[in-house]
């Protein structure tokens, strides 16, 4: 939804990814969103790790070189939205953990626009969040996503600069088509209820009249 936002107001975006280039558009694809065309027409640029980049990574010593080759592989439209999917790679180079962060985000302020990462497991643990202090503490959001029962997935907030309305757990499903939906129970349909429930429940459609 990030990029899919961005394209739609007609921003040039980016990400770098662990993801084959044809699952990722399969899976925009499935979500809504036409990151096919986006991508022939270049305003989403596609850039994947190379299966040497943590090996490779520990070898620069100047960030600046990183942030050189991502703009030669951008070219002349530089993202305005970029997503790095997952952060993984630059910590799984086997060096000091410190050094390879404090690199990391030497790389993160050399990137115009925002920029969204995502870290795989949980922040408020020990070791990641210590590794991570410098990044947390000039985020502008940290978020959190987790798995419940089914389907249904959870968001919490864990930091947000800006005012928000609202700090509760966000609950949601994942819809062919229509992406995020929000939803109390997660549930859409009467099938995808507990047989219980469904004695106890009626759904009426909302477009005709009530008898």
């Amino acid at each position: 939804p990030f990029q899919g936002a961005g394209l739609d107001t007609g921003q040039t975006c980016g990400i770098l990814t662990q993801e084959d280039a044809g699952d990722l558009l399969a899976q925009a694809e499935f979500l809504g969103y036409d990151f096919r065309t986006a991508a022939e027409s270049e305003q989403l640029i596609v850039l994947q790790y190379r299966l040497d980049f943590a090996h490779n990574y520990t070898r620069v010593a100047n960030p600046e070189k990183l942030i050189d080759e991502l703009r030669s592989l951008t070219g002349d439209r530089r993202p305005e939205r970029f997503v790095i999917d997952s952060v993984a790679p630059f910590l799984d180079s086997g060096g000091a953990m410190h050094d390879t962060v404090d690199a990391l985000v030497r790389l993160l302020e050399g990137i115009e626009g925002t920029t969204y990462i995502t870290v795989p497991g949980d922040l408020a643990e020990g070791r990641l969040w210590a590794s991570f202090d410098r990044i947390r503490t000039g985020a502008v959001g940290i978020f959190h996503l987790e798995t419940e029962t089914g389907k249904i997935r959870e968001f919490h907030i864990r930091k947000v600069r800006q005012a928000a309305a609202s700090t509760d757990p966000f609950r949601f499903t994942i819809r062919p088509g229509l992406g995020i939906v929000a939803s109390r129970a997660g549930l859409r349909t009467t099938e995808e209820l507990r047989p219980e429930a469904r004695r106890r429940g009626i759904v009426l459609s909302t477009t005709a009249t009530v008898p």
